[in-house]
């Protein structure tokens, strides 16, 4: 036993692991850190509807199908290494995506989700009756330049309806997007995770909301939802039921312009939920109906 357990401590110390008897992964956490493949520059996983989940591995001429097949490999066989790792969709129509788990090797990089740059809406995300795309204790990335929507009403993570949905601890960034019609929300950020504005420039965050929603925020159960310095355009007049919606959770939105008109009541805070204006006063939410607060809700 002395022997395997030398054994053991050996391959635990070449992958800088710190024996523990508390832990039973270790092991298995040093194999697959020695057998990663380190990434030696900027990288970037090619994703595209002509790919292959069984036969792809990422590269241009050999993409993945699915942006959940690229995470998933991301996840399981490479190490960081001190470097950013972009996936890139091509044009055509996704299915609903699930981003999962941890990239090892993080440290603060930029991990970015992206389509097209010049033309967001030829790249979609459409979910049918499932959320388009869920970020589940995943490592912090941005997504950015494509078209999402989500079909569903009820507004549960497997009935769909929800556009971008963050959830146990993940830290989602959004620009350029498309937000088509969602049956519930386009945004919904959940369990201590967050969504929020990304600039792609120094000075410029925008997207555009082209379909309808229950709603276009939600920060709910400790989850936080926010945009901020956007400039957001509501494409025709875009039908809510609120426009941002807090329930024990957070919706933090302001130094915002708005291009276009909205129907619906421009906030909903309850069960506690703060909705923050920076002080935006009573109208700084598009809707044509003054907002709303119970059950120890708070818009300030």
């Amino acid at each position: 036993m002395n022997g395997i357990q030398a054994e053991i401590n050996n391959v635990l110390s070449a992958a800088g692991i710190t024996p523990s008897t508390g832990s039973s992964t270790q092991l298995r956490d040093a194999i697959q850190a020695l057998t990663r493949i380190k990434l030696q520059a900027n990288t970037t996983l090619y994703v595209a509807t002509t790919g292959s989940d069984t036969t792809g591995t990422g590269t241009s001429g050999n993409p993945f199908a699915t942006l959940t097949t690229a995470w998933n490999y991301a996840v399981g066989s490479l190490d960081l290494n001190g470097y950013n790792l972009t996936f890139q969709l091509a044009n055509g129509t996704y299915a609903a995506q699930t981003v999962t788990g941890n990239l090892h090797g993080y440290t603060g990089q930029t991990i970015t989700v992206i389509g097209n740059t010049s033309t967001p809406a030829s790249v979609i995300i459409a979910g049918t009756s499932a959320v388009a795309v869920s970020a589940v204790r995943a490592t912090p990335f941005i997504i950015r330049s494509m078209k999402i929507t989500s079909t569903g009403t009820a507004g549960t993570f497997s009935t769909g309806g929800i556009g971008i949905l963050s959830m146990q601890g993940s830290n989602v960034s959004f620009g350029n997007i498309e937000f088509g019609a969602c049956g519930y929300a386009h945004l919904y950020a959940s369990s201590n995770a967050s969504i929020g504005t990304y600039a792609t420039t120094a000075s410029s965050v925008t997207y555009t909301v082209s379909g309808d929603a229950a709603y276009h925020m939600v920060g709910s159960d400790g989850g936080v939802c926010s945009n901020a310095g956007a400039a957001v355009t509501l494409s025709g007049t875009r039908a809510f039921t609120a426009f941002a919606l807090a329930s024990f959770g957070e919706v933090f939105s302001y130094s915002n312009t708005y291009t276009g008109s909205a129907t619906g009541s421009r906030y909903l805070a309850t069960l506690g939920g703060i909705i923050s204006t920076n002080g935006g006063g009573a109208s700084a939410l598009p809707g044509n109906a003054a907002g709303t607060t119970s059950n120890g809700g708070q818009y300030v």
